[in-house]
């Protein structure tokens, strides 16, 4: 199916009812994130109902707006605003990857963000324009385009890798180590093989690192 169909698809299951009161979210405006975590951390969260979204601010003192549909789609606006520019995702701003945060992934973070992403797609028509080809690919089961060097957030391998390319002989293709690191350096024997090992390491790097975060 296409990413339309199974839009509707999801759409159609969405309980337009009261919803339950698990799926009240109140929201302050500085930490738009943080209200959505504790919210879909629910144990009774349920994305296929309505969210009911109050904003509230520092003291809870509320705006006193009923949301019929206007918070909602303001609320999931802000968060996937918040979601971009979290650690959760490096790189510019409209060309966003996955970074990898150790605890969240086995926090459940991220698979509460996927979730986030899916609330707000299906209920709010609110996109995540800021996915790189390369994550939206992973995403949809793609091929994934070659991983540049500007992809890497790590300022230091980027410039071992970077040493790497430029290198005129075997040794100096080595010594960096960065190969090594990411288990990508065996069967180096020529530099004819460097470009072919240095994409490697930057795969390894991009997306092998990330793989658990991703599903």
């Amino acid at each position: 199916l296409d990413a339309a169909a199974i839009l509707q698809s999801l759409t159609s299951l969405v309980d337009e009812g009261t919803p339950p009161r698990s799926n009240y979210v109140n929201v302050m405006r500085d930490s738009v994130l943080e209200s959505a975590f504790r919210a879909f951390k629910r144990q009774r969260f349920s994305p296929w109902h309505r969210l009911n979204v109050t904003f509230v601010d520092t003291a809870g003192v509320t705006e006193g707006a009923v949301d019929d549909g206007g918070p909602t789609r303001e609320f999931l606006r802000l968060l996937i605003t918040e979601i971009k520019d979290s650690s959760f995702f490096n790189g510019p701003d409209y060309n966003k990857n996955l970074s990898l945060v150790s605890w969240s992934v086995d926090n459940g973070d991220y698979r509460n963000l996927g979730q986030m992403i899916s609330v707000a797609l299906v209920h709010g028509g609110i996109k995540p324009l800021f996915f790189s080809r390369r994550l939206y690919h992973s995403i949809a089961s793609r091929p994934t385009p070659p991983v540049t060097l500007e992809e890497v957030d790590d300022r230091e391998l980027q410039e071992q890798l970077q040493r790497v390319i430029t290198a005129e002989t075997l040794a100096e293709a080595e010594a960096s180590g960065s190969l090594c690191l990411l288990g990508c350096s065996a069967g180096l024997r020529s530099l004819d093989e460097k470009e072919y090992f240095t994409q490697q390491a930057l795969r390894a790097y991009v997306e092998g690192r990330t793989q658990k975060a991703l599903e």
